[in-house]
């Protein structure tokens, strides 16, 4: 055998051979033989089409192309823009996809190859494989998992097309939750979080969730993870940015402070209020609580300046530390 890469490009040359023994001696010439080296691609695949779309798969169907075509080769991207995955090649027209996500949109690209490898550009059709009632949902993605004092929040999302009736959490003291043993489960949930209250001996617990199907078909269990575990801790400060006095009130209006996920709930403001400067929680001449991000407050004192700052305190009675301090005069 012998590959000729410095032939012409697309004209014919004619080949022979002859033998040679280890003394020189050669044999008589074969026949010559016509050969092209062929850098001109086929055409793409025509009338490309999702022959059937059901729950265990997609089919795909096309006519030919050129007569030098030897194989087709099929990609897919879950997007136009989206990289393209090759699935496989065929050298017939049809070709099966039984591993795309069940509910997934693809864009599927079939291309023609000839026998010097020259590759068409490619047809395309969009296809999903349906939902049926044996489709399993992705597994969930555990975003979350923290232990703040002897709470739990796990918190996490749900890819797929396929719809989630519920989950089960799973944990063990083992890095890798064992979801098949029923002694594992640790609780069931329709929502993509869970908080509970665990003991100080059960915070080297994995966890790990899996979401099952209205069909009651279960998904790859998420990755096993451990709970980060810290003390609690106050909530953020918040900010005034209004102090509007009248003749004999102040209205205050403050920043609602945000809360992350698992993070204990704001139930209260406290104003603390001094007719001097430099407002403390230990020298405020009043104090006031309210759940609101606004109040009133009552200066009896006409033309006397008062000065103000606001903690934040949340459902762990934790306080927040004091805002900058602001000042208002009743009566100006």
């Amino acid at each position: 055998a012998y590959t000729d890469l410095d032939a012409p490009v697309d004209i014919p040359a004619a080949y022979k051979v002859r033998a040679l023994d280890t003394a020189g001696n050669a044999s008589a010439y074969s026949s010559p033989v016509w050969a092209t080296r062929d850098t001109v691609a086929p055409l793409a695949p025509n009338n490309l089409e999702a022959v059937s779309q059901d729950d265990t798969g997609v089919t795909l169907g096309w006519s030919g192309s050129n007569p030098d075509t030897v194989r087709y080769s099929v990609h897919r991207a879950s997007s136009s823009a989206g990289p393209r995955i090759p699935l496989g090649t065929t050298t017939t027209w049809n070709y099966r996809d039984t591993t795309g996500d069940p509910g997934q949109r693809y864009v599927y690209y079939v291309t023609a190859v000839d026998a010097a490898g020259n590759e068409s550009t490619s047809a395309q059709v969009t296809a999903a494989r349906s939902v049926g009632p044996n489709a399993a949902p992705k597994a969930p993605s555990v975003g979350l998992a923290r232990i703040v004092g002897d709470h739990l929040t796990l918190w996490w999302d749900q890819g797929g097309y396929v719809p989630v009736s519920g989950y089960t959490v799973y944990r063990s003291r083992s890095a890798t939750v064992d979801t098949t043993d029923p002694a594992n489960v640790y609780a069931t949930t329709t929502a993509k979080s869970l908080e509970r209250t665990v003991a100080a001996d059960e915070r080297d617990y994995h966890y790990a969730v899996v979401a099952h199907s209205a069909y009651g078909v279960r998904s790859p269990a998420s990755a096993s993870v451990l709970p980060t575990v810290s003390a609690p801790q106050p909530p953020p400060s918040t900010t005034v940015y209004e102090a509007e006095a009248t003749a004999t009130q102040v209205h205050l209006v403050w920043a609602a402070v945000p809360i992350g996920p698992g993070d204990p709930e704001i139930t209260e403001y406290r104003v603390y209020v001094s007719t001097q400067p430099g407002v403390t929680k230990a020298n405020a001449e009043n104090v006031y609580t309210t759940p609101a991000t606004d109040m009133w407050v009552g200066t009896p004192e006409f033309g006397r300046p008062y000065y103000f700052t606001v903690s934040v305190v949340n459902a762990a009675g934790l306080e927040s530390e004091l805002s900058p301090e602001v000042s208002a005069t009743p009566g100006t």
